[in-house]
């Protein structure tokens, strides 16, 4: 049996910079486990397994460090507690992928963590050499790297927004997380050893920075915009002043309102702008699965349920310091062409100042191939610029003219493109989002 002389305990401290979804077996049920303080907890395995994912590509050598189904680990993780975490409800719809409708019965109640939660994730690795202690080293800084830069996303409907975490900063801004590194060899180490993983977590004290990730292989496009048509993404009765209010979340222990166009509103726009675009462009349903996902319709020979993962991954968009009307509108019966006895309803519609755009972030993922993800860019651009010209529209009363934006500007991959009316300034981006469009025209062409 092969020995080990070092111990690697490492420590990162974490916000929660989205909200939070731990997937149970229903939507309308919160399944997040709790410890024996009543705490709730992220779950080792599900750390385990986000974090080995991203890993396994940074550091290579990796694999053997990991565990597999053919050799034990050598790095383990543990059960994250979180602290000052806030629950809160999101009523949504499910819409038919068949027909782009919403589903009978479809209306869901999902419980999320909201923004702010605090937790750490601690890993303990162990090696028999120096050389085996740097890869282990640079497992624990390759996990920090992707935490920060949000490729290490926590959770379900990550692709949706949720699951995202700030890594905490040094005085200098950067990233970092904290190590303590034992020699067993050593008497007053081992010494040390011997007194618990807990007391050695918390003699985390070296200081390890997490190398700069701005360039994390993502495309990154974010649409800044106005809405002074007004916006509506009802999240549920009003208090007294509506019938339907925007979603909002409370923040500054209860005393303000955050609202937010949710993560899976905009995703849903993006799938079904995609799903628009690929009829015209001759773009197969197979080729959407890869870029969107899709649901599989049973499980693969090992246990696993089948279908693709989304490799679009959005934000929550904030709303900031919005404008608010009160919309008095009645209901008509289709049938007659009159109003339905008591059916007036009041909804609040919000509206963005000069001052406070809202920005809506899409990225692509670096897992999809070559080919597929210049398609991929190439439907996000039309998808977002459509939006920003306001040819398109976002959340409910798209027939009376809400969710119709003005675009200021779509960020790309870093490099600013203004709108001039209802067309983007490209600008040094000008070749690279016509070779995506030219892919998906090529495409499109050879799949006729």
């Amino acid at each position: 049996m092969k020995t080990f002389r070092y111990v690697l305990y490492g420590k990162i401290k974490l916000t929660l910079d989205s909200v939070l979804h731990i997937g149970g077996s229903d939507n309308t049920s919160f399944k997040m486990a709790v410890d024996s303080n009543g705490k709730y907890i992220l779950p080792s395995s599900g750390i385990a397994g986000a974090v080995g994912h991203a890993v396994r590509k940074m550091v290579p050598e990796a694999a053997e460090f990991l565990g597999d189904t053919d050799h034990d680990s050598k790095v383990y993780f543990y059960d994250a507690v979180c602290e000052n975490a806030g629950i809160e409800r999101r009523v949504g719809i499910s819409i038919d992928d068949r027909y782009g409708t919403v589903g009978s019965g479809a209306l869901i109640n999902m419980d999320y963590v909201s923004p702010g939660m605090r937790t750490e994730i601690c890993m303990q690795g162990f090696a028999s050499t120096e050389e085996e202690l740097d890869i282990i080293k640079d497992i624990f800084k390759a996990a920090g790297t992707g935490l920060a830069s949000g490729n290490i996303l926590l959770g379900a409907k990550k692709a949706s927004g949720a699951g995202r975490f700030k890594v905490d900063e040094n005085s200098e801004k950067q990233p970092v997380g904290q190590m303590l590194v034992l020699d067993l060899y050593n008497k007053k180490e081992r010494v040390q050893y011997l007194q618990g993983v807990e007391a050695c977590f918390a003699s985390c004290s070296e200081e390890l920075v997490f190398p700069d990730i701005s360039e994390k292989g993502w495309d990154t496009y974010i649409l800044t915009a106005d809405a002074p048509s007004g916006i509506l993404v009802a999240g549920g009765n009003g208090e007294g002043i509506a019938d339907k209010v925007n979603m909002y979340r409370l923040v500054r222990d209860g005393e303000e309102k955050e609202y937010f166009i949710p993560g899976t509103t905009i995703k849903g726009y993006l799938l079904a702008y995609g799903r628009m675009a690929a009829r015209a462009l001759n773009v197969s349903g197979a080729v959407l699965d890869e870029i969107y996902g899709c649901k599989g319709s049973g499980l693969d020979q090992n246990g696993e349920m089948t279908g693709n993962q989304s490799r679009i991954f959005v934000r929550d968009c904030l709303i900031r310091e919005p404008g608010k009307t009160i919309h008095n509108r009645i209901k008509i019966d289709r049938w007659l062409g009159s109003a339905v006895n008591g059916a007036k309803m009041n909804s609040e519609v919000l509206y963005t100042g000069e001052k406070a755009p809202i920005s809506i972030e899409v990225s692509v993922s670096d897992e999809l191939e070559d080919s597929v993800r210049d398609l991929a860019n190439g439907l996000i651009y039309l998808a977002l610029r459509d939006l920003g010209a306001g040819l398109t529209t976002i959340g409910s009363g798209s027939s009376i003219g809400r969710g119709r934006l003005k675009g200021r500007a779509l960020s790309i991959k870093g490099s600013e493109c203004p709108f001039d009316g209802r067309t983007i300034r490209l600008g040094e981006k000008e070749d690279y989002i016509r070779k995506c469009l030219k892919k998906l025209e090529e495409y499109g062409n050879d799949h006729k």
